[in-house]
């Protein structure tokens, strides 16, 4: 009889794990909440339409130095406002911010079981930006299960094919390092913390086919210290294992442009102080990427690479 009562409690705990677990998380306050207008922007869509108010949106914050943290706005709003026919409206612009944001919103409100159909949504965009939408799905899926990173990570694998399931890895982890959604009232969802003692951290322990993502995003990680410099980045680049070394330098060349406000000087000295040749270059190259990405002046960086 005792068993039996032993039994039947462990199974109620276990159904009672698998429905919170299946439960829809808590809709999470965004960390650009503070910084745009929501209701002047909400009013815009539902007077002009959404692709008029993208337009006019672009238009005034084209020129902001957070230009790509105003397209996660905007995705959010899209989404908010329209649902899935806003998702058409969203394009390149600025790093892919729309998309990012208009992802992660789709996966935090219907759930990581709807995966397939969200990245169909991303296989039937156009060439040219599906890299982005399938990115954001990775920073979906990263704020969908929070800090269970490998979950996360090997939710990506459900996607078809090894070019989606990188992407998507990638974005796991620059969500879980430097996260642009927080839980209402959560004080634990901020940058995560840089350990010294670990500078490698968290790609020493992942596992290893996870590795060239992990290695990727941690630049996007060390660039958020106050008192970090270039010449400590590279070096932790340097001392990255070699299968994934260069993976380190590709995300040294997206970060610096936002790093060094889009100056093209700025990024070739900072590219040259990496004393791998091959580093240089992929830092090069990647930052050049990036500046087209975002729409800024690419030619000094682009000249540095002949």
């Amino acid at each position: 009889m005792r068993q039996s009562v032993v039994v039947a409690a462990v199974l109620l705990l276990a159904v009672a794990a698998i429905i919170y677990l299946q439960r829809p998380p808590a809709r999470p306050s965004l960390f650009f909440e503070q910084s745009f207008d929501r209701a002047k922007w909400t009013a815009r869509i539902e007077s002009v339409g959404g692709e008029e108010a993208y337009r006019e949106f672009k238009a005034a914050y084209g020129g902001d130095p957070n230009s790509h943290t105003a397209m996660h706005f905007i995705g959010d709003l899209l989404y908010r406002t329209l649902g899935l026919q806003g998702f058409s409206i969203c394009d390149d612009s600025f790093g892919y911010g729309c998309y990012h944001q208009y992802m992660m919103d789709m996966l935090q409100e219907q759930g990581a079981a709807r995966i397939s159909d969200i990245e169909q949504l991303c296989m039937e965009a156009s060439t040219a930006v599906r890299g982005g939408c399938l990115h954001g799905v990775g920073h979906g899926l990263a704020e969908y299960y929070r800090t269970d990173l490998v979950v996360a990570l090997r939710a990506c694998e459900h996607l078809s094919g090894e070019y989606p399931t990188r992407i998507c890895t990638d974005g796991v982890f620059m969500e879980h390092n430097v996260p642009t959604m927080t839980e209402v009232g959560a004080t634990n969802r901020s940058v995560r913390q840089f350990d010294p003692k670990h500078p490698l951290a968290p790609c020493d322990t992942t596992p290893m086919s996870f590795g060239h993502s992990c290695y990727f995003a941690l630049p996007h990680l060390w660039f958020s210290e106050p008192d970090t410099t270039f010449e400590k980045i590279a070096a932790r680049c340097a001392s990255a294992p070699e299968d994934f070394r260069n993976d380190c330098y590709k995300g040294i060349g997206i970060d610096l442009p936002g790093t060094y406000s889009y100056d093209g000087p700025r990024i070739v000295a900072a590219c040259s102080e990496i004393s791998a040749v091959e580093g240089e270059r992929l830092c090069l190259e990647e930052s050049a990427q990036t500046l087209v990405s975002l729409s800024h002046d690419a030619s000094v960086v682009r000249a540095a690479l002949k």
